[in-house]
């Protein structure tokens, strides 16, 4: 238990302090890292930001009152389901992205071989951005931001290393990606007008 708690947070520290050296040793190196450890990683800390959204917002309903007269306090559940949703959604959408990596474009047969869970290693900074749900309104939406355009980064950095990813070939697996989510949600949505205008 020790030593897989001192490898979760030598994970943590790697992915922000040196990313390259930690997608080395885990994808070139052979070092393993289980979709089991990744998870528990990710949920560890999804399940603060709700908390930090709740202190955010007792601070701003009986702190900030008593220095400036003229704020306007949110309320007590304000953003508290949107914390606790956006994380768990934004993970299942990036497994899907894992899968899709996978096969996109043969790369299994092109590239040598492609790590599993290689999307979920660089979201874990998104995943981390929970500590901004402190922040006020728009600071912390932009800080949250950030951290996805920073795992986005890493996707290219960890795809760069272990499949030999271009920029170009990154960008258009962003691109067919998007398009995968995009016609699924256009299917849904067909399927909700027939359901809305035949049934209902």
């Amino acid at each position: 238990m020790a030593n897989e708690s001192s490898e979760h947070k030598n994970i943590l520290v790697q992915i922000f302090d040196s990313p390259e050296e930690l997608f080395i040793s885990y994808f070139l190196k052979g070092k393993e890292v289980s979709f089991k450890q990744l998870t528990f990683l990710h949920i560890m800390l999804w399940i603060f930001a709700p908390l930090f959204r709740l202190f955010h917002n007792l601070t701003s309903i009986y702190v900030i009152p008593l220095v400036w007269r003229d704020y306007d306090p949110v309320k007590l559940t304000s953003g508290l389901l949107v914390s606790a949703l956006i994380y768990p959604v934004f993970y299942v959408l990036i497994l899907q992205i894992d899968v899709i990596r996978l096969y996109y474009r043969g790369s299994l047969q092109n590239y040598g071989g492609n790590p599993r869970h290689l999307i979920l290693l660089s979201f874990l900074p998104f995943s981390a951005s929970f500590l901004f749900w402190i922040l006020p309104f728009p600071l912390n939406t932009i800080f949250i931001l950030f951290a996805f355009a920073y795992s986005i980064w890493l996707s290219y950095l960890s795809m760069r290393i272990a499949s030999n990813y271009k920029p170009k070939q990154f960008m258009e697996f962003l691109l067919a990606t998007c398009f995968y989510f995009l016609t699924i949600a256009l299917f849904f949505n067909i399927l909700f007008h027939i359901y809305r205008e035949v049934i209902l």
